[in-house]
């Protein structure tokens, strides 16, 4: 139903009363929250039930009923669109800014949906992956982070952790960090956001530099090479 996708808003908060704490969260808790009958009756916001082909393979349409809901910014620019079949959570959804700039892309799939966040001139900043089954209880996921060029930044996963009274995600287990060039610059493992144990950093040209170990964050021991 409609309402399972209410809870996508504790991907990144995990208390709505804490909102006003993160100017991020605030912005995607009001994405992937649905509309209730008074946000309708703002002139900023609309629903409209749409009929859409959709091509399921090659040669295979199959025609839906979608709902399409949309929300404005004051100054008339697009705030977001989002699409739902048989009440529920469908297809892709965009988030922009005040300015016309694409911020957030909303992907569902069968199994799973992304979250993507955006650079300025529209490349990939980071895709956050989350299993339907735990949306109920979103508490991790995982992360592919890019360079504005597009390029591999570096890919883990994160778990939650409640910070000054409001929670975020933080790195957890094993982490890989990359060069613009797409070489390797280090990999290690993370414990609830502080690095744990040894980490091996290396250069541009892929040769290993240093090794360091980590306990609870700090550093313990290194070694050059």
């Amino acid at each position: 139903m409609k309402t399972s996708l209410y809870i996508a808003i504790l991907i990144f908060t995990f208390a709505p009363r804490l909102y006003s704490q993160n100017r991020e969260y605030d912005e995607l808790a009001i994405f992937t929250s649905p509309f209730e009958s008074k946000d309708l009756e703002k002139p900023t916001n609309y629903r409209i039930s749409i009929d859409s082909i959709i091509q399921i393979s090659e040669g295979i349409n199959i025609q839906v009923a979608l709902f399409k809901e949309a929300s404005y910014w004051e100054n008339g620019e697009v705030k977001f669109t989002r699409f739902y079949k048989n009440e529920d959570p469908f297809g892709t959804w965009k988030f922009y800014t005040s300015e016309g700039f694409l911020k957030y892309t909303l992907i569902n799939y069968p199994d799973y949906f992304t979250i993507q966040l955006h650079y300025e001139n529209n490349n990939i900043r980071c895709i956050r992956k989350y299993n339907l089954e735990t949306r109920t209880e979103i508490t991790n996921c995982e992360e592919e982070n890019y360079f504005p060029d597009g390029s591999m930044q570096g890919y883990g996963r994160k778990t939650s952790k409640l910070i000054i009274n409001h929670w975020q995600l933080v790195e957890s287990g094993k982490w890989r960090y990359f060069f613009s060039n797409g070489t390797l610059e280090s990999i290690g493992k993370f414990n609830n956001g502080d690095k744990e144990g040894k980490w091996n950093y290396y250069n541009k040209f892929g040769k290993k530099i240093r090794s360091v170990v980590f306990h609870n964050g700090l550093l313990i021991s290194q070694k050059e090479y």
